[in-house]
C-alpha cells in the first residue's frame, strides 16, 4: 500500500492540510498535489475549459517560450566565443611563422644589388629569418639607421667602430686569413727613396696618403713623431701639420686626394688610395697589408717600384708584411645596436650569428652556387671586405677589439 495519506475533509472549505493517520506528525503527511505535480492532467477534450484553467495554461507556454529562448542566448555566444577563439590561434600561428625579416644596412646602389641577390639566395634555401635591404648614403647613416631601429646590422671598420662604440656592438669578425683577424698598417714607398724615414724629420714636409687616419694618426702619436698640445688630441690637425700635403679620402682631408671630394665608402676609399699612391709625387703611403697585396697583384710592376719601409728604417719585400709593419688593426665587424633588447628582438643576435654561420656554409668561399658571400659584385668590399674567408662569431660580452 503506497505510504500516501490523503487528506479527509473536515468541511468543505477546510482542504489545505492533510490529516495524519496511524500516529504520524502532521508534517509527514504528503499532500496530494505533490503527487500529481510531474503527472499531466487529464483533459476531457469535450469538457468545457475554464477561464482560470486558460490563464494558467498560457503562463506556462510563455515560462517555457521564456526558457528556450535564455538557452538559445547562450547558445549563441558560445559559438561567437569558439570563433573568436579559434581566429586568435590562427593569428598566432600566422604570426610567429611570418618572424620580422633582417635589416641589412647597404651603402650604395652596389652593396643594395648585392643584397638584394643575397637575399633572393636566402629565401630560395629557406633561411629564417629573412633578409632585407635597407639603403644608406654612409658609414655613419648606417650607424644612426642601427641606432634608430630603421636597421639591424652592417660590417663596419675598426675606427668606426671605436668611434661609435657607446652606440654599435660587434657580434662576428671576419676572417682573412686562418685564425688570423685583422689587418697589418704597413708603410709603402719608392725603392729609389732613401731620406723618408719614420721619423719626424723622415716624414715632415712629404706628400703621403693615409687610408686610416685614426689608426695611423695613433701610431705617429705613440711613437712621439707628432704630439698634442694643452692635452688636446686632434689627429687630424696634427698629420695635416706634420706633412706638406696628406691625402684621407675618408675624412675632410680630401683636397689633397686625386678625386677632390670624400669617399663614402669602401670602395670610393680604395679608388682613392690608388690613385693617390701612384701620382709621381707621392712618398709614402699607410695602408693595409691587404691592399697593398691587392695592389702587387693587379698592378704590373708594382712589387718592382715598390717596398715596404720597416720602423728601423730599412726596407722590405711587400710579402714581408709580417716582419715589416707598424702595427695590427683589428679586422671589419658585423655589428648590431647595443641597446637592451626586450620583446621578439631579444633573441636577434643570436639569430643572426645561426642564420650567418649555416649562410657561409652554402654561399661561402667554396660555394658552387651561383651566389656567392664574398666575392665582390659590381665593386669592390661589398657588404663585407673581398679578402674574406669566413665570418666568426664573437662572445656577446665582448667589448674589446679583437686580436
Amino acid at each position: 500500500m503506497s505510504g500516501t495519506r490523503y487528506k479527509r475533509k473536515q468541511n468543505e472549505d477546510d482542504d489545505e492540510v492533510p490529516l495524519p493517520m496511524n500516529m504520524e506528525e502532521e508534517s509527514d503527511a504528503v499532500e496530494m498535489h505533490t503527487v500529481g505535480d510531474s503527472i499531466a492532467p487529464y483533459h476531457d477534450e469535450d469538457a468545457e475549459v475554464s477561464p482560470q484553467d486558460e490563464g494558467l495554461h498560457e503562463e506556462n507556454v510563455r515560462v517555457v517560450y521564456k526558457r528556450r529562448k535564455f538557452e538559445s542566448c547562450y547558445l549563441v555566444w558560445a559559438i561567437i566565443a569558439t570563433v573568436l577563439f579559434l581566429g586568435m590561434v590562427v593569428v598566432a600561428i600566422f604570426a610567429h611563422q611570418q618572424s620580422r625579416k633582417t635589416k641589412w644596412c647597404c651603402i650604395g646602389d652596389a652593396e643594395m644589388e648585392k643584397c638584394g641577390q643575397m637575399a633572393k639566395a636566402f629565401a630560395a634555401d629557406g633561411f629564417v629569418p629573412g633578409l632585407e635591404c635597407v639603403s644608406a648614403t654612409s658609414p655613419q647613416d648606417c650607424v644612426h639607421k642601427i641606432d634608430t631601429d630603421v636597421a639591424d646590422l652592417f660590417s663596419i671598420s675598426n675606427e668606426n667602430l671605436y668611434r661609435n662604440r657607446d652606440i654599435l656592438k660587434p657580434i662576428m669578425a671576419e676572417d682573412y686569413e686562418e685564425s688570423h683577424f685583422g689587418y697589418y698598417l704597413v708603410a709603402v714607398v719608392r725603392q729609389v727613396d732613401n731620406t723618408t724615414k719614420l721619423t719626424r724629420e723622415g716624414l715632415s714636409h712629404k706628400h703621403a696618403c693615409v687610408k686610416d687616419l685614426e689608426l695611423t694618426g695613433g701610431y705617429l702619436r705613440n711613437k712621439s713623431i707628432i704630439t698634442t698640445t694643452s692635452g688636446v688630441c686632434d689627429t687630424k690637425a696634427s698629420v695635416a701639420k706634420l706633412f706638406l700635403s696628406v691625402c684621407s679620402p675618408a675624412t675632410t682631408l680630401f683636397q689633397d686626394c686625386p678625386e677632390r671630394k670624400q669617399a663614402t665608402n669602401e670602395s670610393q676609399v680604395i679608388d682613392n688610395i690608388e690613385s693617390c699612391l701612384f701620382q709621381k709625387h707621392t712618398q709614402i703611403t699607410f695602408i693595409d697589408h691587404i691592399s697593398a697585396l691587392n695592389f702587387m697583384k693587379n698592378k704590373p710592376g708594382f712589387e718592382e717600384d715598390y717596398q715596404l719601409l720597416c720602423e728601423d728604417g730599412t726596407h722590405s719585400d711587400i710579402k714581408d708584411f709580417k716582419s715589416c709593419h707598424l702595427l695590427q688593426e683589428p679586422s671589419h665587424s658585423l655589428v648590431v645596436s647595443s641597446k637592451i633588447r626586450s620583446g621578439v628582438d631579444v633573441d636577434v643576435p643570436m639569430e643572426l650569428v645561426e642564420v650567418l654561420l649555416v649562410a657561409q656554409l652554402y654561399f661561402g668561399l667554396h660555394t658552387t652556387t651561383k651566389f656567392n658571400m664574398f666575392k665582390p659584385g659590381d665593386g669592390r668590399h661589398l657588404l663585407f671586405q673581398d679578402e674574406t674567408k669566413k665570418l666568426v662569431p664573437l662572445q656577446f660580452n665582448c667589448t674589446a677589439p679583437v686580436n
